[in-house]
């Protein structure tokens, strides 16, 4: 009987053990949990990054000189932050890089020049100085298109979409909503019946 009473008492330990094994193994997995949260609250670092990126370094095209800028930049934040073997990897060949270095445009009339809105396309050559010229749209979507344009856009600055009409606008992009529109809507949604799940056959 007591040979009996004692192999019972193994068996429902030896059931008991895996439970408390778990138990205590899953306690510290809120520690590094813990770790991160404070860091991210109290140390972060996502708003001075994005700084530099965007206000110092700026646009960076695939292989140009703002992208390599960029991934030194990033390496030595690394390793600042404690990060062991940083390093810049080669990704493979690309081609040539493009920078913009400076551009501006304008228009030419008798009392002076107006000033002009554009941005030269990603890869464009250099104008090695000033040009000037006429200024020519053309309505073409394919290689048809162009072909009664033949010979016709030497010399001139090419237009290649149509005019917008920009209108200024006076209304501000986002709106502070009131206490009494808040008090609307959720009036509003108080009173909407909330559709119920159609009853299942068990």
């Amino acid at each position: 009987m007591f040979r009996k009473k004692n192999l019972a008492l193994l068996a429902l330990l030896a059931l008991m053990m895996p439970v408390v094994t778990l138990g205590q193994g899953a306690a510290p997995a809120s520690e590094p949990i813990a770790k991160i949260i404070d860091e991210g609250m109290n140390r972060s670092q996502v708003m001075p990054t994005i700084r530099y990126l965007s206000d110092v370094i700026g646009p960076r095209l695939t292989n140009s000189p703002a992208q390599r800028r960029a991934n030194t930049w990033t390496k030595q934040q690394l390793e600042k932050w404690g990060m062991k073997n940083a390093k810049v990897d080669p990704w493979g060949e690309f081609g040539r890089g493009w920078e913009l270095k400076r551009f501006t445009a304008s228009v030419a009339v008798p009392e002076g020049n107006v000033p002009f809105r554009a941005y030269p396309k990603a890869w464009s050559p250099s104008t090695n100085g000033p040009i000037t010229g006429d200024v020519v749209y053309i309505d073409a979507t394919d290689e048809a298109g162009l072909a009664k344009y033949k010979g016709k856009l030497k010399g001139n600055i090419v237009f290649t979409a149509p005019d917008r009409n920009i209108t200024p606008g006076f209304e501000p992009p986002a709106v502070r909503t009131s206490e009494e529109n808040l008090s609307k809507m959720d009036a509003a949604a108080r009173a909407t019946p909330v559709a119920q799940p159609a009853p299942t056959d068990a």
